[in-house]
Order: C-alpha cells, then sequence, then structure tokens
C-alpha cells in the first residue's frame, strides 16, 4: 500500500476477508504470534511478503501457483489474521513503531521454527518491498534475490517533500483510524526507508523492480510520477537490477497481472541460482 491510500487499505482488508483463505500454521515466536503457510517442495524457498494492511491472504491466489515451481512461505505479521495466541505485537512494538528491521529479524526467527533454511528468494509488495530489503541487509548470506512488486521507494517521501507534491503522507485524522499494528509500521517507515536507502548496499544480489503505471486511488498526477521516477532511479542506483514497468495494472500488481508476477519470481530462481532444498 502506498501510505496515503487508506480506501485502498480499506478495500484490501474487506477482500481479505471475504474471501478464501489460505491454510495455516500458527505459531508464537519471540512474545509475538503469527499464521503462516508452507506449500509446495522442492526448489528454493521464495518468501512474500505483503503490504501494509494486508495479510499473507493478498498471495492467496499467487501462492499456489508458485508452488508448482519451489517451495512457499506466506505469512501473517503479528497483528494481522487474528492469530492472537497471547499477543498480537512485537516485543520491539512497544515504542509505538514496527521497523523493517524488527519485521527482518521476526520473519528470521519465524522461518527457523518453520524449519526453512536459505538461501530465500523473497517477494515484497508495497511496503513488504521494503522488508525484504532490511531482511537481504540483514542476513545477505541467506539471500538469493528480491522481487518488488511495486515497492515504495526508500526515497519516494523525501521527494514528495521537496516537491510539494500532494497526497504523499496520510492526514493525521486518517493514521488516528488505523490498527495499532498498522500505524506502528506507518509510524515506523522513516526507520525503515533510512535503513534500506541505498541499494548499492546489497551488492550484486539480483532484484526485480516492477513498477505499476496505474495510479491507485487516491494517488495524484504528480505522486504517481514521483513514484515512478523513485521506482526507475532505485533499479538504476542497484548493482544487478532489473526494471520493468507494467502498464496494464495498478498497485497490485500481484493480483491484476499474478501471470507477470510468476513469471517474473520463476526467473529470479534461475537468475539467483538457488539450489535445490533437501528433502528431510
Amino acid at each position: 500500500m502506498r501510505f496515503p491510500k487508506l480506501l485502498s487499505l480499506m478495500t484490501a482488508l474487506a477482500i481479505a476477508t471475504s474471501c478464501a483463505s489460505l491454510p495455516v500454521e500458527r505459531a508464537s515466536v519471540g512474545g509475538a504470534d503469527y499464521g503462516y503457510t508452507v506449500l509446495g517442495s522442492g526448489g528454493p524457498v521464495i518468501i512474500l511478503e505483503a503490504g501494509l494492511g494486508d495479510g499473507r491472504n493478498s498471495w492467496r491466489s499467487l501462492a499456489p501457483e508458485l508452488a508448482n515451481s519451489a517451495t512457499v512461505f506466506v505469512y501473517d505479521r503479528p497483528g494481522y489474521g487474528g492469530h492472537f495466541l497471547s499477543d498480537p505485537t512485537l516485543d520491539s512494538d512497544r515504542d509505538g513503531q514496527r521497523t523493517g528491521a524488527e519485521v527482518a529479524e521476526s520473519l528470521h526467527d519465524l522461518l527457523a521454527v518453520a524449519g526453512l533454511q536459505g538461501p530465500y528468494i523473497l517477494a515484497g509488495h508495497s511496503i513488504g518491498g521494503l522488508y525484504v530489503q532490511s531482511f537481504a541487509k540483514l542476513y545477505p548470506d541467506e539471500t538469493a534475490g528480491l522481487v518488488l512488486v511495486d515497492s515504495r521507494p526508500p526515497a519516494f517521501s523525501d521527494r514528495c517533500v521537496e516537491t510539494g507534491a500532494s497526497n504523499c503522507t496520510l492526514p493525521a485524522a486518517m493514521r488516528l483510524l488505523l490498527e495499532p499494528h498498522i500505524r506502528a509500521e506507518y509510524d515506523g517507515g522513516v526507520a525503515t526507508m533510512s535503513f534500506v536507502r541505498d541499494p548499492a548496499e546489497l551488492g550484486d544480489l539480483p532484484i526485480t523492480v516492477l513498477a505499476a503505471m496505474r495510479p491507485g486511488p487516491g494517488a495524484s498526477a504528480g505522486s504517481q510520477q514521483l513514484w515512478l521516477e523513485e521506482q526507475r532511479a532505485f533499479a538504476d542506483r542497484a548493482l544487478n537490477a532489473r526494471y520493468v514497468e507494467v502498464p496494464d495494472a495498478g498497485h497490485y500488481i500481484h493480483r491484476q497481472r499474478q501471470d507477470l508476477v510468476l513469471s517474473e519470481i520463476r526467473a529470479m530462481i534461475g537468475r539467483a541460482a538457488v539450489p535445490p532444498q533437501e528433502s528431510e
């Protein structure tokens, strides 16, 4: 999700709660509660990270298809999905912020509990793209490739302020309507973007940047143009990035052009040359 799109958030939540869900396993890790799904077998482990306001069911159609090619792991961050065995928050949420580094560290612990080993290919949508970049920065030896699905560009907010574009931040009154875990992720956005500001720090890690050309609800013409400029600039600054503009999709590329996202993730398997997982 792009931060100012409260309408998109509410729509996504409504869709997620009204449609069939993926099967779920539950775990409590580090004082937080999770729901997760593992599909498929063999190949590399592919992690799907949802955007702000979305849980694992954002990928409910794509994940089973992808599982024909590899092992797929998709999960709900604490607070999403109603998997509250004890506490719907991370311990680190107590400061009111949930940062990309904190999300990456908790995901790493959850993968260990699930018994899945890297190196991983991670695909992230919107703010989830920042989270998978955070994972790659913290765990470079366990990361084989990234697919960023209309990921929020780390420099986008600053560019919005500099240019005076509209609809770059969420109005204060709307922020207060967000559920606590979503608000914590929103409030942690500045720290998250700062942590992954320079894609060159990821070295020669293979990265695919998918950029939606259609503006979503609430996006002004100015903010949409900046969004695309920053998507391309991010790919240009990365050392091993492939940039793909998607003219026939809005922010939810993985729903509107599932075929393309599947193709790009499968291409990353070959590009990253990940060895197959050993059977237990």
